[in-house]
């Protein structure tokens, strides 16, 4: 079962009026339900509840606004506040006041509870955190049931993948029904890629030219060009291949 991963900034406070702001993230829980309060250091700071504060698509962004938040109200150095540092852009942002060296060779991962953390190799329980985590996934297809799915790898014999990728393949047609499709190799009996190529297209033996009276482009049949009615359309209208005397190479011009 799909388990949605909430990405947000919260303030945390006390009876006193103190307050935190932090970033969190949470799976299978809404932020409001999260009991999360904050990873402070100030131990007279005792907070009786958060304020979800805003939700984000990705944890990179929330992050960026936390940064922001914090240096936009100065969280360090105000006495309401009792954040230590204005945070800086995280893991996912190279700024100057967090230099990317420290991450060199690591990756985030995230575990089950929605925590991010920087390992070289991803620990036990944990996997590599993508901010898109359909990035680099294909779609496949059951042939047996038709349902379709995305994966990184082949779920299995009965699937096959899906896609625009049409190398190696050719167009068949099948003589009985009309059918057509691609396949690397024949689908079956009555199939054939002789003349199975989609022949019908809307510009078909037209071309595309401006009509002189009106000045407007307009689309015609070939056969009814006339050039005391029409000029071609096109920067290339006008030119030709001819033969580079210099290079001996074919160009277009007039």
């Amino acid at each position: 079962m799909f388990m949605k991963t909430y990405h947000y900034t919260y303030i945390s406070f006390d009876e006193n009026g103190n307050k935190y702001h932090g970033v969190r993230s949470c799976k299978s829980i809404t932020p409001w339900e999260d009991s999360y309060l904050g990873s402070f250091e100030d131990k007279n700071f005792v907070p009786i509840g958060k304020f979800v504060q805003k939700i984000f698509s990705c944890r990179r962004t929330a992050e960026r606004f936390e940064s922001w938040f914090h240096k936009t109200n100065d969280v360090a150095n105000s006495p309401n506040w009792v954040n230590q540092i204005n945070a800086p852009c995280g893991w996912s942002e190279k700024c100057v006041e967090n230099s990317i060296k420290p991450r060199m060779g690591k990756r985030p991962c995230i575990n089950s509870s929605g925590d991010i953390k920087l390992f070289v190799k991803c620990e036990r329980d944990w996997q590599i955190y993508r901010r898109n985590h359909d990035a680099g996934k294909k779609w496949w297809t059951n042939k047996l049931t038709g349902k379709k799915i995305k994966a990184f790898e082949d779920p299995g014999p009965d699937w096959e993948q899906m896609g625009n990728n049409t190398t190696g393949t050719k167009w068949w047609i099948n003589k009985i029904t009309g059918k057509r499709k691609r396949s690397k190799v024949c689908p079956g009996e009555n199939w054939t890629n002789v003349n199975a190529r989609n022949k019908t297209k809307a510009t078909s033996g037209k071309i595309w030219v401006i009509e002189l009276l009106s000045n407007k482009r307009i689309l015609i049949e070939k056969e009814l060009f006339d050039k005391k009615l029409h000029k071609k359309s096109g920067p290339n209208a006008n030119k030709t291949w001819q033969k580079d005397p210099e290079t001996g190479k074919r160009i277009y011009s007039s």
